[in-house]
């Protein structure tokens, strides 16, 4: 017996064998077992999905020598024969040879004849959205009416180039690019059934680069056969058939780059270079890496069948290390085009990832679980019932003197700020509020610039405690209001008030009973306008000239002078 290909061995023979395809199986069985049949199907989707084997299961399931059942025996000679390529009422076109009219005229002028052997004549059109514009128009009349021992199956990997006549005589069905897993999962069972060992690792990545076609991973594994040493697929040899041997520096260079070590970054890059790889491909697999990493930092599951255990021995860094990573890695892909050459542009990347990691490296959250029960045996965070001045003095100078955490999480700062609160410890007199209109002034003397600065004065006071203050924000700014934002506005008041605060903001809609800081000062601009609009028209020089040259004043810009 001649050899088959993979592909064309283990093609689906009846719904219950497709893959990925759930959706169109189960309307066009439910069709199939209720005798509710359309004259066209259309199926839209990449390559190796599945819409040619659909349509070849569909045509057996109207042909079969048992009746019309949604499930084919495959043993009647017409089964067989659909499945073998013979089947003469089974009509394969391709029409990206066949474009022009006199191909689809001389191809509808057969359709009037009665099937020859089968109860219907199934009419298969692939890449249908290749046929000229004068072909889809000799064929509406026909898709629209076909005689009724006649069955229309178009396939296309491009529908938006169909005319939308012909796309509303058919039944539309979208087919889905198959997951890692369908694909993996496929590849283990088919290579257990011819009885050869492999990797787990080696298939995912066969599926990974299939790109969700079942047909280009099967196509992938037979090469993969032919490569490998005594049929075991293995993930050594996978990686060097798919030229992505530089997969093995991949884990030492994450480890370079969390600890900053810029010589043997340089150094791993050189090799991959050295092997052949691609720069672009290198920092892909990069970027995959650090967000298998940032999710298996969120989920904890560091041996779960989505995260391998292949970083088990990496000192992982916080998630908003791994943030900042990413992001860099994804502007130098970008930025890749515009290097003199793709080399420069990873180890530049690289470099700049290294350059732009914080100074406290942040290896991971148990580094900062033991900082942050550092922070709370320190003096400061005891609590004092009655401090002394001297007592006061100090505790500031110990707080001066050890600065927060470059890159603190929110939590920590939470905890922080709450043991701050606890301790009561009083650094300097405490500044009160005596009324509401003093807020602007406490606001002119924070450093707080740019959306922090306007997001505070559409800010009114709703309480003022004395180790507590509530904002009420207007809620037209509520797009403005995060909690990193918060964080620098209690920060700067507890540094001006001279004593350590808890600050919440809630929003609320301002309707003119209290005006915000910024309503003040829109207030005085106005009225400050007014009053030089006043001047300038009392003003006996332009009373003068308004006078001697019959003039009149119709648009005025008004500037402060600052002397």
């Amino acid at each position: 017996m001649s050899y088959s290909a993979l592909a064309r061995k283990w093609r689906p023979k009846s719904f219950a064998e497709l893959k990925g395809q759930d959706h169109v199986a189960k309307a066009l069985m439910n069709a199939l077992a209720r005798n509710q049949l359309h004259h066209a199907y259309l199926f839209t989707g990449t390559r190796g999905i599945g819409k040619t084997t659909i349509a070849r299961i569909f045509a057996k399931c109207l042909n079969c020598e048992q009746g019309v059942v949604a499930t084919p025996c495959n043993a009647c000679d017409t089964c067989r024969a659909i499945d073998s390529g013979r089947y003469l009422d089974l009509i394969e076109v391709d029409a990206a040879s066949k474009t022009k009219v006199e191909d689809t005229r001389e191809l509808l002028d057969n359709v009037q004849y009665a099937p020859a052997a089968g109860r219907y004549k199934v009419y298969l059109i692939d890449e249908v959205h290749m046929l000229s514009g004068h072909s889809f128009n000799a064929l509406l009349k026909t898709l629209e009416e076909p005689p009724s021992h006649v069955k229309f199956i178009l396939a296309t990997t491009d529908p938006e180039k169909i005319p939308v006549t012909i796309l509303s005589r058919c039944l539309n069905f979208q087919l889905r690019a198959l997951s890692e897993n369908e694909i993996s999962q496929q590849l283990a069972l088919i290579l257990q059934q011819e009885s050869k060992s492999y990797e787990a690792e080696a298939l995912q990545l066969l599926a990974c680069f299939a790109k969700g076609s079942m047909r280009d991973a099967l196509s992938l594994l037979e090469q993969a056969v032919s490569y490998c040493q005594d049929e075991n697929i293995n993930l050594q040899d996978v990686e060097f058939m798919l030229g992505m041997q530089y997969r093995q520096y991949l884990i030492p260079l994450l480890q370079a780059v969390f600890e900053q070590n810029i010589e043997n970054a340089v150094a791993l890059v050189q090799k991959m270079m050295d092997i052949g790889a691609d720069a672009e491909s290198v920092l892909q697999a990069f970027l995959e890496s650090l967000h298998e990493l940032s999710m298996q930092s969120i989920f904890l599951k560091k041996e779960s069948a989505l995260h391998s255990n292949k970083y088990q021995n990496l000192t992982i860094p916080l998630p908003e290390v791994l943030q900042l990573l990413y992001q860099i890695g994804l502007n130098g892909k970008r930025d890749l085009l515009f290097a003199p050459n793709t080399r420069i542009g990873l180890e530049m990347t690289i470099l700049r990832m290294i350059a732009f990691l914080p100074d406290e490296r942040k290896l991971g959250t148990p580094v900062t679980r033991v900082s942050t029960q550092q922070h709370a045996t320190t003096p400061m965070s005891k609590p004092v019932t009655k401090p002394s001045q001297d007592n006061r003095a100090s505790s500031k100078s110990f707080s001066s003197a050890v600065p927060p955490p470059a890159l603190s999480s929110p939590r920590v700062e939470a905890q922080q700020a709450r043991q701050q609160v606890e301790a009561k410890e009083v650094s300097a007199p405490a500044k009160a509020l005596t009324a509401n209109q003093s807020w602007n002034d406490i606001i002119e003397g924070l450093p707080l610039t740019g959306l922090t600065r306007i997001l505070v004065k559409n800010c009114t006071v709703s309480h003022w405690g004395e180790r507590s203050i509530h904002l009420a924000l207007d809620i037209s700014q509520e797009a403005c209001l995060n909690q990193s934002r918060q964080m620098q506005i209690q920060k700067a008041l507890s540094d001006y008030l001279g004593k350590d605060i808890v600050l919440k903001i809630s929003c609320a809609e301002h309707k003119g009973t209290v005006s915000t800081p910024l309503q003040q000062d829109q207030q005085k601009e106005e009225q400050a306008q007014t009053d030089a609009k006043a001047l300038l028209l009392n003003d006996e020089r332009v009373q003068t000239i308004m006078q001697t040259f019959d003039a009149t004043i119709e648009n005025v810009s008004y500037e402060k002078v600052v002397k």
